[in-house]
Order: structure tokens, then C-alpha cells, then sequence
């Protein structure tokens, strides 16, 4: 015998598996190799005559320094995100880091920069995913 199944739980599902299958419908920017641009979470990136696709998945950790007259840190801390590359390969989720040494990527010859990650985190509040914005620079590696 079956069980009668609930439309709405079956429709829950049937978007929830789209969802996932979906490409990103985001807005594409383009940028030659070594201009700076800035991307939002799920946002990508062409980089013009290199073949290379970046996407800013997410902030994964932030546990960089708050600015507040009150707090004094010891470190800075540093904030880790999900970059998406699609190259010449298969596309590749790496992380990278406002912290320096870990700021960087390198893939397929190019060197991928994090150069600043905004807004900075306060005591008042956290941050909303979706205001995160994170500058980068590609070059071409040395």
C-alpha cells in the first residue's frame, strides 16, 4: 500500500534539489589580468584572456579583530572564504584568507589575491553574509 505524500513536502523537495543543481545565475563581471575587482557572495569573475572564472562562494570564519575603542586585540585575526576557480581543469573550491601569507591562490599560472575583505567586524552586531565584499587581484605568477 502507499502512502499519500504531502504536496507541500514534495514541492519543499523538488526546489531544494533545483536549487542545488543550478548553476549560479549571478551577475558576471569581466576583468583583465591585474585590475583590482570587487565581488559579493556568489558573484563571479571572468578574467579576461586567462580562461579563469572565479565565483566568492562565502565567507566560511571570521574571527578578525573588531573596531571598537574598547577592544584591544593581540592578533588581528583573519577571515577564511570558499573561492570557486574554474579553469583548465575541473573547477577547484579553495580556501583563501585576509590574514597575509594565506591571501593567495595559485592556479594555472595566475596568481589569485585577496586584497581586502569588507565591512570589518563590529561588537555591535554580526555581519550578514550577503554584505560581505571581497577585492581581488590576478597576476600573472612569477
Amino acid at each position: 500500500m502507499r502512502r499519500p505524500t504531502n504536496p507541500t513536502s514534495l514541492i519543499a523537495a523538488i526546489i531544494a534539489l533545483a536549487a542545488c543543481a543550478a548553476e549560479p545565475t549571478a551577475p558576471r563581471q569581466s576583468a583583465p589580468v591585474g585590475a583590482r575587482f570587487t565581488l559579493a557572495p556568489g558573484q563571479m569573475a571572468t578574467i579576461r584572456e586567462t580562461g579563469l572564472t572565479l565565483m566568492f562562494v562565502r565567507v566560511v570564519s571570521e574571527s578578525r579583530c573588531p573596531s571598537n575603542p574598547h577592544v584591544q586585540c593581540i592578533w588581528e585575526g583573519t577571515a577564511r572564504l570558499q573561492l570557486r576557480i574554474d579553469g583548465a581543469g575541473s573547477p577547484k573550491v579553495v580556501p583563501i584568507e585576509t590574514q597575509l601569507g594565506a591571501s593567495t591562490a595559485t592556479v594555472d599560472g595566475y596568481l589569485i589575491r585577496l586584497l581586502s575583505l569588507s565591512p570589518g567586524p563590529t561588537t555591535e552586531a554580526a555581519i550578514p553574509p550577503e554584505r560581505y565584499r571581497a577585492t581581488f587581484e590576478v597576476v600573472r605568477e612569477n
